[in-house]
C-alpha cells in the first residue's frame, strides 16, 4: 500500500487557557480541539493535552488517516504529536483515538506559524488515485424551488489529487445535452437555462478526474412561477348591510398547485367598533412567489339611542288610535329603522313617529329600533283607552 503525504499549517489560536484552536488544508483540516489536560512544569513553561478532530472533505473514505504535528520553533515543543484517526468516512469530522502534546515556554509569543500538521493515509494500490471528484454547490439544488424560467445552473468541482478532467465534464437537462452551451472548466461550470417550463426538471452533472475516477449527481428542482391563491376567511359573517356586532375573526386560506404554500398570515381578531377596519393578508409559496388578499370589516356592538316623547306614559287616550313620536339616534352604522308593536315607524332624520291601534283599557306599546349592524333598543310606554268622547257639565253652574 502506499502513503502519501499531504502537509498543512496549523492555525492553532491560544486563549489564556488554550482551548480555541483552527487548523484547514485543502480536503483534511483539524478543525476542533478538545483540552484533556493542563499542566505546569515549571516557572514558565506549560504543557496542553489535546484530542482533535479531522474533518474529511474527500469524496471518499480515507483509510488508516494519521496526523503528525513539528514545531519549527524552541520555544514550542511538541512532547508527543502523533494522532490516529482510523478509517474517515468522505465529507465527515472524526475525533482522534489518542491525544497530543505540546509544551509551551509563556515567555515568548506564540506564533502559530511554526505548528505544522502532516497527515498519512491510504489512498490506493501502488500510487494510484482512486477517489472519485467532488461535485459540490450545485445550483439549484436537489429539492429547490425557483420561481424564474431562466435560472442559472451552476456546481463546482474538486479534485486535490489528479485533478478534474475538464474535457470529462457533461451536463444533461432533463435528458438533453447542453454541456456545450455550458461553460465549463476544471473548477466548475455554469449554464443559464432559457424558458424552463413550470414543473420539475432534472440535471445530472457527470465529471472524472484526470485518473479516470467519476462522479455523478443529480438535481431534481422546480419551477413555480405562479402565486398562490389566497381568500379571507372571516367569522362570523357580516349581515347584508355589511356590518357586524360582535368581534371578528379573519383568517387566510393559501392554496397552490406548484410548489406548495410555504407561509401564510396568521389569524386575526378585531375587536374595535369602528367602520373600514382593514386587513391584509400574505401568502408565499415555497418557491417564493407572493400573494396579497385585503378585506374591510365594520363592527357596530352600540345600540341605537331610543326616546319616546309623546304620549306621556301612564296617560289616558280617548281616541281608538294614538301616535307615538320620539327621536332616535345611532351614530356608527346608523339607525336602520324604528317599529311600534311591529307595525313600521317613519324616521325622518333622527325623529320618528307611528300610529298604533288601541284596546279598551290598559295598552302596553313596544318601540323598537334597530341600527344597521342590528344592534337593538327597546323602550315602552302605557296608555290607558276609554272608549267615547269626555262630558263636561256647564249648567247649572254649582
Amino acid at each position: 500500500m502506499h502513503l502519501k503525504k499531504y502537509t498543512i499549517l496549523l492555525m492553532l489560536f491560544f486563549l489564556t487557557s488554550l482551548t480555541n484552536a483552527f487548523a484547514q488544508a485543502e480536503s483534511l483540516s483539524i478543525d476542533n480541539y478538545e483540552l484533556v489536560s493542563r499542566r505546569r512544569v515549571s516557572r514558565t513553561d506549560y504543557e496542553y493535552t489535546f484530542k482533535a478532530t479531522v474533518n474529511n472533505r474527500y469524496a471518499a473514505t480515507v483509510i488508516n488517516l494519521m496526523a503528525t504535528l513539528v514545531s519549527n520553533t524552541a520555544s514550542t515543543v511538541v512532547i508527543d504529536g502523533d494522532l490516529a484517526f482510523g478509517d474517515v468516512p468522505a465529507n465527515t469530522e472524526q475525533v482522534s483515538l489518542d491525544t497530543f502534546t505540546i509544551r509551551i515556554n509563556r515567555r515568548f509569543p506564540f506564533d502559530e506559524k511554526n505548528l505544522v500538521w502532516s497527515f498519512q493515509f491510504d489512498d490506493g494500490v501502488d500510487g494510484a488515485d482512486t477517489l472519485s471528484p467532488s461535485i459540490i454547490n450545485i445550483s439549484p439544488a436537489n429539492g429547490d424551488f425557483i420561481n424564474t424560467p431562466n435560472s442559472t445552473l451552476s456546481a463546482d468541482f474538486r479534485d486535490d489529487l489528479s485533478g478534474v478532467d475538464a474535457a470529462s465534464v457533461q451536463i444533461l437537462l432533463d435528458g438533453v445535452d447542453v454541456t456545450t452551451q455550458a461553460n465549463a472548466t476544471a473548477m466548475g461550470f455554469n449554464f443559464i437555462s432559457a424558458d424552463l417550463s413550470e414543473g420539475q426538471h432534472r440535471l445530472n452533472i457527470s465529471v472524472s478526474d484526470n485518473s479516470n475516477n467519476q462522479a455523478q449527481a443529480i438535481s431534481l428542482f422546480t419551477v413555480d412561477t405562479i402565486a398562490p391563491q389566497v381568500t379571507v376567511q372571516r367569522s362570523p359573517l357580516p349581515n347584508a348591510g355589511g356590518w357586524n356586532n360582535e368581534d371578528v375573526t379573519i383568517g387566510f386560506l393559501a392554496t397552490d398547485t406548484g410548489s406548495g404554500v410555504g407561509t401564510v398570515s396568521p389569524i386575526v381578531v378585531l375587536t374595535a367598533e369602528g367602520g373600514n377596519h382593514p386587513v391584509t393578508g400574505t401568502a408565499v409559496d415555497l418557491a417564493g412567489n407572493k400573494a396579497t388578499v385585503s378585506a374591510t370589516v365594520n363592527i357596530d356592538k352600540t345600540p341605537p339611542v331610543l326616546t319616546i316623547s309623546s304620549p306621556a306614559d301612564g296617560s289616558t287616550q280617548r281616541t281608538a288610535q294614538v301616535v307615538i313620536s320620539g327621536t332616535v339616534s345611532d351614530v356608527l352604522s346608523g339607525v336602520g329603522g324604528v317599529d311600534c308593536n311591529r307595525s313600521s315607524a317613519v324616521v325622518t332624520g333622527n325623529n320618528f313617529t307611528c300610529e298604533v291601534s288601541l284596546v279598551d283599557g290598559v295598552n302596553t306599546i313596544a318601540v323598537t329600533a334597530m341600527d344597521a349592524a342590528d344592534n337593538l333598543t327597546e323602550a315602552k310606554v302605557v296608555v290607558n283607552y276609554i272608549r267615547g268622547a269626555g262630558v263636561q257639565i256647564t249648567s247649572p253652574v254649582s
